[in-house]
């Protein structure tokens, strides 16, 4: 009996694989390009389980595994492409895989040291107009001119998000009127989303080819600035000044005491028990005079009303040491209408 791994190694190696063919490198986009192939005619039908390997050879190496005949790819351009594809067979018990196939772009004319350097990008998100759209990104870059550069050398600038593609409208430039940074005020990149942001400088020039720059930007990772709603701005700012009006209100009052100033302590009712009998002695002791001398509004020292003034300041001193000035004059007064009640001779 034949066992059926015996049956399929056989078959598998009288099986050689063959290499795609018509690969073709066609740029549908800014720095991306479509790799396009067609299974090897001559391939034996019965392999039904046949994938392709695709290796990019430059400008950056890079490798993956497809099952279908074409990929869309993102890369820079600006220094060309060359990639290679093979057939290669999965799920048996040995890997089985045909020759490559390669194919190249070649690079943009340009003379070496034209394009631009250090470009860099960065994105801002701002509050969007529609409750659809929160979020609106806006876009802006800046760059050198390149050392070999013309002095009549102008840039320009585009960007590609997904399958839109943009060209900047608005610009500074340096002292020579050279394009040296672009602003997008509104874009259609997505601040969530995980595309590729391509952006090419490209140049021109009467006395030379202008090399243009391509790169890729990960719009998670380019420096990302998000702003906050103008509404929760706002609240920010409210509460900040509040705290400010609170603090400064607290600093005026403690240091010139605007508090007391504006709202004065009031004096609390007599309830001690000491200001009671101040009171209700002093009384008697001017009725007593009044008595004796025909009435109120005696006194040698303006009457009784003067008396019963020093009576209210014992009774309620403003300030300490006032009460005792107040019975010392008091009690003077009394020794004084005694002595003088002791010494007058009688009526005949």
């Amino acid at each position: 009996c034949v066992q059926p791994n015996t049956v399929l190694l056989s078959i598998l190696s009288t099986v050689s694989l063959l290499p795609p063919v018509n690969f073709t490198i066609e740029v549908t986009g800014l720095a991306q390009v479509l790799l396009r192939w067609e299974p090897n005619p001559e391939q034996e039908p019965r392999l039904a389980n046949l994938e392709y390997h695709v290796k990019i050879n430059a400008p950056q190496p890079d490798d993956y595994e497809t099952g279908i005949t074409q990929s869309t790819f993102a890369v820079p351009l600006h220094q060309g492409l060359s990639a290679s594809v093979q057939t290669i067979l999965q799920g048996g018990p040995f890997p089985l895989a045909s020759s490559w196939v390669s194919a190249e772009l070649p690079a943009p004319p340009g003379s070496p040291g034209t394009s631009v350097t250090n470009l860099t990008c960065i994105t801002n998100t701002v509050a969007g107009p529609t409750h659809r759209r929160p979020y609106q990104v806006s876009l802006r870059c800046s760059w050198r001119a390149g050392a070999a550069a013309p002095g009549d050398t102008q840039y320009s600038l585009y960007y590609r998000y997904g399958p839109w593609t943009e060209e900047c409208r608005e610009y500074s430039t340096d002292e020579t009127r050279r394009n040296t940074a672009c602003w997008f005020p509104r874009t259609s990149i997505s601040s969530k989303g995980h595309d590729w942001l391509a952006v090419r400088v490209n140049g021109s020039s009467r006395r030379a080819a202008i090399r243009p720059l391509d790169r890729l930007f990960a719009v998670q990772a380019i420096g990302s600035e998000e702003r906050k709603p103008l509404m929760e701005w706002v609240l920010i700012l409210l509460t900040v000044a509040i705290c400010v009006a609170l603090l400064t209100c607290s600093l005026l009052c403690s240091t010139c005491h605007l508090w007391a100033r504006l709202f004065p302590p009031v004096p609390a009712p007599k309830s001690n028990i000491k200001d009671l009998l101040v009171t209700a002695h002093c009384e008697v002791i001017l009725t007593v005079l009044e008595l004796r001398h025909g009435g109120p509004g005696w006194s040698p020292w303006g009457g009784s009303r003067g008396l019963r003034f020093l009576c209210s300041k014992a009774g309620f001193p403003p300030r300490p040491g006032q009460e005792m000035v107040a019975w010392l004059v008091l009690w003077l007064v009394l020794v004084g209408h005694v002595h003088s009640c002791l010494t007058e001779a009688p009526i005949q």
